[in-house]
């Protein structure tokens, strides 16, 4: 941060990734917050709006938030969730770019359109480079690639996790289902001691997220799984697997889950969860 000394630092979010690395959230912040280190007070810190501006105090940058709040200084309004993504407005100030569009509906495109809007207003774009912009980075992100495979609408993020990042996929996965859908989740990675209680609260999300079945994979497959169980889910519906057990969990997806079905899914990167997506398109 201070080799680059960014004019425009950006912090998306803070969660509960690489909270294993830290003593607590707060800590985690504060490392996050160092992004600013090289900026000086002319420059700009955008920052989510669910980050506190008090956790700012004595940054040198000039702090300015993002999202739907009422006092963000970037902020979404009208926004409209569907099969198709979302479509929104942006307001800063008296302007208006209106009519920004991303291809994934629910929160993690209401991010993307509030965060590459603000970046591009503070650029110095015009409405309609930042509609081409946002339009044109939807063709190279590596996020919720829809496939189809096995007859079955297949959502892959098996990019990277975060607790609260399978919470949102698992919101996206309501709007883009078009009938039954299931969701294969895998292990998360640096929790540290919290892991068992966040794998178990994910499992607890999946069982109210509308989801028809559940499997399991990697070392927490078993503690997602009782998460799961706990929030109500038929024990039936909810299937685990530990790694090496990826034709097992092929077979038992096809047997349980219908053609036409949406699936998605979401792991963190190590627990590289592709291959249950490469070992589904083997069984065609």
């Amino acid at each position: 941060a201070r080799a680059l000394a960014p004019k425009l630092a950006v912090l998306t979010n803070v969660g509960s990734a690489h909270i294993g690395h830290f003593a607590d959230a707060r800590e985690l912040l504060q490392e996050k917050l160092k992004l600013a280190a090289g900026q000086r007070s002319e420059d700009i810190l955008l920052l989510a709006d669910s980050i506190p501006r008090d956790a700012c105090v004595g940054l040198p940058s000039r702090i300015m938030t993002v999202g739907s709040s009422k006092g963000a200084d970037f902020q979404l309004k009208n926004i409209m969730n569907g099969k198709k993504g979302v479509c929104a407005d942006l307001w800063h100030g008296d302007r208006n770019i209106s009519g920004l569009k991303w291809h994934i509906p629910g929160s993690i495109g209401m991010s993307c359109l509030a965060i590459g809007g603000a970046v591009g207003i503070l650029c110095g774009l015009s409405d309609e480079a930042v509609r081409a912009g946002l339009l044109q980075a939807v063709q190279h992100t590596p996020r919720m690639k829809m496939l189809q495979i096995a007859g079955m609408h297949v959502i892959d993020d098996t990019y990277n996790a975060s607790p609260e990042a399978m919470v949102t996929a698992l919101e996206t996965l309501a709007y883009l289902s078009k009938g039954a859908c299931a969701a294969v989740l895998g292990d998360m990675g640096e929790l540290g001691m919290l892991a068992d209680t966040l794998h178990d609260a994910v499992g607890e999300c999946a069982a109210h997220s509308g989801i028809s079945q559940l499997f399991t994979y990697g070392n927490y497959s078993e503690v997602i799984a009782k998460g799961a169980r706990r929030g109500g889910m038929p024990p039936q519906c909810v299937h685990a697997f530990p790694y090496g057990g990826e034709q097992a969990l092929v077979a038992h997806l096809l047997q349980a889950v219908p053609r036409g079905a949406t699936v998605l899914f979401k792991a963190s990167r190590k627990t590289a969860l592709e291959r249950v997506i490469e070992a589904l398109g083997r069984e065609l």
